[in-house]
């Protein structure tokens, strides 16, 4: 995807990661947090900068990866998560068509509410205050 360019992205590499590997696991670090800088990216038009800010408010989207052993395995998942996650900012939504509610439904709905009030109604002890 050409929206991932190196400069606007952070990658850290973090130590645990899962799986087995004895004491070899806790002496590297293989699992990878990639971070993407949406405010300051140069990649993304403004309109797709707004859609990524309501869904990330705070500029940055991280993605974290260390389900593997391996580095570049870990890598690979990270950045197509990061991929996926920009891809879905590229769709534009829908406009959303208004439209009104029919004489025949706000018929219908007066009419079920009149004969659940009735229900209702016919709980009451003869006598009660209305």
């Amino acid at each position: 995807m050409d929206l991932l360019r190196d400069a606007d992205l952070e990658e850290v590499f973090i130590r645990p990661a899962s799986g087995p590997g004895g004491q070899h696991v806790n002496k590297t670090s293989c699992g990878v947090r990639l971070s993407f800088d949406i405010i300051n990216s140069t990649a993304i038009s403004d309109d797709v900068r707004e859609r990524l800010l309501a869904q990330f408010p705070a500029g940055k989207i991280v993605v974290l990866a260390k389900e593997t052993r391996s580095l570049t395995r870990n890598r690979e998942l990270a950045r197509i998560r990061l991929e996926n996650l920009l891809a879905s900012a590229l769709v534009v939504p829908a406009k959303r068509k208004k439209t009104k509610v029919s004489r025949a439904q706000k018929a219908q709905r007066r009419n079920d509410k009149a004969k659940r009030a009735a229900v209702k109604n016919n709980r009451k002890r003869p006598g009660e205050n209305d």
